[in-house]
């Protein structure tokens, strides 16, 4: 337990040594900004798009920014001659990632109760936000251990982002109704989305089980069949 904290110490150093941590908090601020512009009833509207943006795809933009940068300095090989093992390594990143989407969480919605009073079950946000992490940093991950460079990383991964919008675009438009449920959750970012509207506004309490069950086993079956070893296949081969 000792060595897996000091991990997420060192992970959180490197998230500001890189500065991938002061960009995330760069972009919470614009959507602080964005929140403090508008309405109450547009701000409402906002709030679950942008906090699943800072929960979901920024986290594995910065996932990805610290991934690389690492790769420069060999940072993994370093800790292999170190007694962790890389499920505690994994481990680390994840967690250093959640921290850092639950205080962009927090800015966020803390802007929507301060600006506009619009109130949020904050124990409920973090049970979320770990899961919308998980799930979203597990694809990361496989997009990343399949990409070359962060250039070909952030094209494979921006057009994961439009296929998984698509479902979401089809709602909105109302080809695909809530009866079409199952169509729906399929996609990450709308199953994010939904739990972060249901910590506003309550919600339909089986389409949030089935969402917070479809992340938490899409992210667990992902990190325990795909990433971990790929990830072993890479910190020892380089």
């Amino acid at each position: 337990m000792r060595s897996l904290i000091h991990l997420i110490g060192g992970e959180l150093v490197r998230l500001v040594k890189y500065k991938t941590l002061v960009f995330g908090l760069i972009v919470s601020a614009i959507w602080v900004g964005v929140v403090a512009f508008v309405d109450e009833p547009t701000a409402r509207g906002f709030l679950p798009f942008l906090a699943m943006l800072d929960a979901g795809m920024m986290s594995v933009i910065l996932l990805s920014a610290s991934f690389y940068m690492e790769k420069q300095e060999s940072t993994i090989k370093t800790l292999l001659v170190t007694p962790v093992s890389l499920a505690q390594v994994l481990a680390a990143k994840v967690i250093a990632l959640i921290l850092s989407a639950l205080f962009s969480a927090a800015l966020v919605l803390g802007a929507g109760y301060l600006i506009h009073g619009i109130e949020s079950q904050f124990l409920l946000v973090i049970l979320y936000v770990v899961l919308i992490v998980l799930a979203n940093t597990a694809i990361g991950y496989m997009v990343i251990l399949s990409s070359k460079d962060f250039t070909g990383m952030l094209m494979k991964y921006m057009g994961l982002v439009l296929l998984f919008m698509i479902p979401s675009f089809l709602y909105y438009l109302n080809i695909l109704e809530e009866s079409q449920f199952v169509y729906l959750i399929v996609s990450p970012l709308f199953a994010s989305e939904l739990l972060i509207k249901s910590v506003l506004g309550g919600g339909d309490v089986v389409q949030i089980v089935l969402a917070c069950v479809y992340l938490g086993v899409l992210g667990f079956l992902l990190y325990w069949k795909s990433v971990y070893p790929r990830f072993r296949r890479y910190a020892i081969g380089g």
